[in-house]
């Protein structure tokens, strides 16, 4: 269960005396799947909610979804609790993905493929952080790092000591 995982983590840094992790919250749904195979936006992230604040992790936690409405809904009920939109679609530009999130969440976190220069200066300008996702190899990782991305999606984070990160 999610409260398990970070009871798990918790207990695995503090013994090791480990700086305390910063959970990265997906939100996995579907709009054709509310009540099917998760409840409606408003539900879902009640019940996240419900269990990252029965557990002592302050701040150190953000959400993300690729579906607009679940972020909507934790932007418009719980202020203050970090957001990130994941969007994959490079048919979509920086202003059009905003306009369909309708506010300006704290990370904006495209596919790495996605990921230009530009894109990275734009992001940065209007005060959101840049994390790309699912960045799985050491070069890619390099060149990311190179743009001036604030944190990488990665299958591998032992690469980051492997690059001496």
């Amino acid at each position: 269960l999610f409260g398990e995982l970070i009871d798990s983590v918790e207990q695995f840094t503090k013994e090791r005396g480990l700086t305390p992790v910063i959970y990265n919250i997906e939100i996995k749904s579907r709009p054709d799947q509310d009540g099917i195979l998760q409840p409606a936006p408003a539900e879902l992230i009640d019940l996240v909610m419900a269990v990252v604040k029965s557990k002592d992790i302050g701040n150190r936690y953000y959400l993300q979804s690729f579906d607009v409405r679940q972020i909507q809904e934790v932007h418009n009920r719980y202020p203050g609790v970090a957001i990130g939109f994941l969007t994959g679609n490079k048919e979509m530009t920086l202003k059009e993905n905003l306009e369909k999130v309708g506010f300006i969440p704290d990370i904006y976190s495209p596919h790495y493929s996605l990921a230009t220069q530009a894109l990275v200066d734009s992001v940065k300008a209007k005060g959101m952080k840049f994390i790309p996702w699912t960045v799985n190899t050491k070069e890619e990782m390099k060149t990311l790092i190179d743009m001036g991305v604030d944190g990488i999606i990665t299958d591998y984070p032992n690469y980051f000591a492997e690059l001496g990160l």
